[in-house]
Parts: C-alpha cells; structure tokens; sequence
C-alpha cells in the first residue's frame, strides 16, 4: 500500500524529544496510545480481513476509552495497522467501525471543539473543528470485515465517527483547523511534552529531582497591600503545572 507522509514542522520539543507512547494497563495489558508525529500524517490503514483476531482487541479498546475518559480510539493511534476504531455512546456503549466508509454527509455543518489522546491533554489541547451533523457510514464486523452495514450517526455521535475514520486515513483533528488554533494545539502539546520529559529525567537522575524540589525563601507582603491578595516577592516565582 503506497503511503504519503505530509511534509510540515513539528513543534519544536517533538523534534528534540517526544515520549513515543503513553501507557495503560487495561484488562491486565500494556497498551500504548502512540503521540502525534508528522511522519504519521496522511497514512492509510489497511483493510481488516477475515483471519485478523480482533475481538479482544476491540474490548481493549473500549476500556481504554472508559479508562482514559475519551469519546473513542482508532487502531493506529495504538500503532496497530487496521481500518478499525471503536467510538462510545452518550450512554458508555461501544459502536465499532470495522473497515469503515463514509457514504453521505448531511445536516448542518457545526464548529464545536475537539481533542485527541494522541495530543494530550486531551481536554485542554482542544480546538474548534467543522463536522457534519449527519454521518451516514457503511462498515464491517468483527465476523465479517467485508459487510457493508449501513449506519446513521447523528450529532455527537456523528462527530466522535467522523473524528476516528480520519484517523484510518492519516488526518489528525488539527489538520482541520485554523492555523491559530492548531498552533495553540501544538504548543500545548509541547510544554506537555517538556513536562514529561522532567519527569522522565527526574527519574532517570532522582538526586536532580530532589536538589530541584528543595524549598526556597518567599518573602510574602502585606494582604492589605494590593486589595487582600497575597504578594509573593522572589526572583523565580512558584512553579505551576504545565
């Protein structure tokens, strides 16, 4: 299967560092949701086929939508090379997308916000994205890959379908944005990226962590001075949370 790679600029901390994965045991497992990386944009998965063992695959994949607090993963986010995705239902149930296709596109075009485990955070790397209201999907089984089983999703619904099934084509959600949003996307990608990587560091050289994590003298003025807040005087402030 011939594969085309996007050619544009990772933000700078994926060039000189990126965890390549993050982690999860689910139903006792490892699973690995595999970061953003421009190499990976626009590759298609292949087909699921009768003889690929996918069953337990898909319960996996719903827990860790469950476990992850996510509206629904694809295959090659978790590195597996499928046209599979299961998404979830405003009632927790799973819909699976097996060899997916999008048929028809319907409704009202809506700009409502997304994110993607594959960019954490994932609920504040967020950014505004035009989906269809109304998604008219065909897909497989897990019995049969080659089915054509039509499938209508509406609203939230629809959106979550239309997010994983551009998974399987290589399209991220920020590949929709506005250059502004998907730069804000990205940089908040990256200082999670940095912040990761302090504490793989920390780590990997305990002693640092712990010299880092020795308190330092604030000085703290009056409560009266500026309307009842508290004034910390020093010249490196309190670290705060990427």
């Amino acid at each position: 299967m011939n594969q085309t790679a996007v050619q544009t600029v990772d933000p700078p901390a994926a060039r000189t560092w990126a965890l390549p994965s993050m982690s999860t045991v689910v139903t006792g497992k490892a699973l690995d949701v595999r970061f953003y990386r421009r190499d990976l944009v626009g590759r298609s998965c292949r087909s699921v086929e009768r003889g690929d063992e996918i069953e337990t695959l898909i319960e996996e994949m719903t827990h860790l939508c469950r476990e992850m607090d996510a509206g629904g993963i694809s295959a090659p986010q978790l590195g597996i090379d499928l046209r599979l995705a299961v998404a979830l239902t405003a009632a927790g149930m799973p819909e699976v997308l097996v060899n997916p296709e999008i048929v028809n596109l319907a409704g009202r075009d809506l700009l409502e916000p997304e994110g993607c485990l594959s960019l954490p955070p994932h609920r504040q790397a967020t950014a505004r994205v035009w989906r269809s209201e109304i998604v008219q999907v065909r897909t497989g089984t897990a019995d049969d890959p080659g089915a054509r089983l039509p499938r209508i999703y509406r609203g939230q619904a629809a959106r979550l379908v239309q997010h994983e099934i551009d998974h399987l084509e290589g399209i991220y959600f920020i590949d929709r944005c506005g250059p502004i949003a998907r730069s804000i996307v990205l940089e908040r990608f990256e200082r999670y990226l940095k912040h990761r990587r302090r504490e793989f560091e920390d780590q990997i050289h305990p002693s640092r962590a712990s010299a880092a994590a020795k308190p330092r003298a604030y000085v703290a003025a009056s409560s009266a001075t500026k309307g009842g807040a508290t004034i910390w005087h020093t010249s490196r402030p309190p670290a705060t949370p990427s």
